[in-house]
């Protein structure tokens, strides 16, 4: 009986997580402002960060497809992935994830207000073979009761500069900024960098990515914000720069049943898209998408290249949240991670690529 009761609840839990809400005007801030800005007046470090250990079991995975151990797939090479599962009730719904400076240690955020800390162990030729130091927390703003509602708690995407790390919120669309202390966001540090209601996005499919343009881009200083599925009168998918108080509109091509569930930058300014689809008879699929920085610019439709495809023969499930980094070699590392809806039917995966 209790087995029953508690697969009931996970059900009811994954569709609870996955019905759309009206997004409401509860923030009363409005624009962007600058990083300096939004720090201005943020608590001290020394502020609890709420942070909770939590064990995390990891099963390594090593071929990206189910049927064999290839590791090759175009230009990237899959050099090993982690299952991950723990019987803490908050873990999963991951829709973000950014590695630390090192490499090893990350910060994720899930779509239910909390993030997940840790460091990702390695063997002697680099593959990744568990997580240790792992904690979670809730992602509370100053009013605690603010995250209780699904609206407001809908975190997709994380990007981090220095001491700061930017979340990107859908529902209630929105972009924070969050002092890091040790890695892992200060409770009570949330500061409101822009208030993306007012570009009308659709409910549920608003800002998903959020990202800084790197140095080497033209638009360098700026963020890029990119919508999971919200189309402009042109069926494609609308995307923001965003500098000071000025917000230019772009859009990244919509193809198929693909949506668009993270971004991040490769070290020249080309842009990397993690895509996802699901149907009831194809099952999950993902794709990584390659734009040249060149299609970045206010008005543009950015179309770039599929340099990965991957269906339900692959290790893969609703994958949400990406990473590029580099190694002390050079090496251009990417970072998958999945949102398994708090479904027992689904799976967290973290899957790692050297693209080559």
């Amino acid at each position: 009986m209790i087995a029953r009761l508690a697969g009931r609840f996970t059900f009811l839990r994954a569709v609870f997580h996955a019905l759309p809400l009206r997004s409401s005007a509860i923030l009363a801030l409005t624009g962007f402002t600058t990083l300096a800005t939004a720090m201005a007046g943020l608590p001290a470090l020394a502020q609890e960060t709420r942070k909770r250990p939590v064990e995390v079991l990891a099963s390594p995975i090593l071929g990206f497809r189910v049927a064999d151990n290839e590791t090759r797939f175009g230009a990237l090479r899959f050099v090993g992935g982690l299952k991950l599962e723990s019987g803490d009730k908050e873990f999963g719904g991951f829709s973000g994830i950014r590695l630390l400076p090192d490499r090893a240690r990350f910060v994720a955020v899930t779509d239910a207000g909390q993030w997940l800390a840790g460091t990702i162990d390695r063997d002697a030729a680099g593959l990744p073979r568990g997580l240790t130091a792992t904690m979670m927390g809730p992602l509370v703003p100053g009013d605690a009761s603010f995250i209780e509602r699904k609206r407001n708690a809908d975190c997709e995407g994380i990007d981090i500069d220095g001491d700061l790390a930017i979340l990107s919120y859908e529902r209630n669309d929105r972009i924070e900024t969050w002092t890091l202390a040790d890695g892992v966001p200060v409770a009570g540090s949330a500061r409101v960098l822009a208030d993306m209601k007012r570009m009308r996005l659709a409910t549920n499919k608003g800002i998903e990515a959020v990202v800084r343009f790197p140095t080497a881009s033209p638009h360098a200083g700026k963020l890029l914000a990119i919508s999971e599925e919200s189309l402009n009168r042109q069926r494609n998918i609308r995307a923001f720069m965003l500098d000071g108080q000025t917000t230019a509109e772009l859009a990244f091509v919509k193809d198929g049943d693909f949506a668009i569930t993270d971004a991040d930058f490769l070290p020249n300014g080309d842009l990397l898209v993690l895509e996802r689809a699901y149907s009831m008879r194809k099952g999950q699929a993902m794709r990584l998408r390659l734009v040249p920085a060149a299609e970045l610019a206010e008005g543009s439709i950015a179309t770039g290249s599929i340099l990965l495809a991957a269906d339900k023969t692959y290790w893969i499930d609703n994958m949400e949240g990406m990473d590029v980094s580099s190694d002390e070699d050079g090496r251009v590392h990417v970072t998958l991670i999945s949102d398994d809806n708090f479904s027992a039917l689904q799976r967290t995966l973290l899957l790692e690529f050297v693209l080559e």
